[in-house]
């Protein structure tokens, strides 16, 4: 098992160690462990960090085009309202007050 984990010089060196080597092997192999864990996890982390910025970016490009209808919408508008001003201003003519 151990060979699969560490080098066979490191399981050598922990056999001479006697009674410290299984504890420190142990140790070695949970450290290696929570380091292939915290890999994932910060792979995980940072993926979900692309998703929201990939989201938040998709809403400001959603945004923009919906300010920019606004935008010709209100033009449209003022057109309108320039032409009802100017109605008004043809029939005042017309019609005595």
């Amino acid at each position: 098992m151990w060979g699969y984990i560490l080098p066979q010089e490191v399981i050598t060196a922990l056999v001479n160690l006697g009674v410290l080597g299984p504890f420190l092997g142990a140790a070695i192999w949970y450290i290696t462990r929570l380091q292939k864990d915290l890999k994932e996890i910060q792979d995980k982390r940072i993926k979900d960090a692309q998703e929201v910025v990939d989201r938040i970016l998709d809403l400001a490009e959603q945004h923009n085009n919906t300010t920019n209808q606004l935008q010709l919408v209100l033009q449209q508008h003022a057109a309108t309202l320039r032409e009802i001003k100017e109605v008004i201003k043809d029939i005042s003519r017309v019609v005595p007050q």
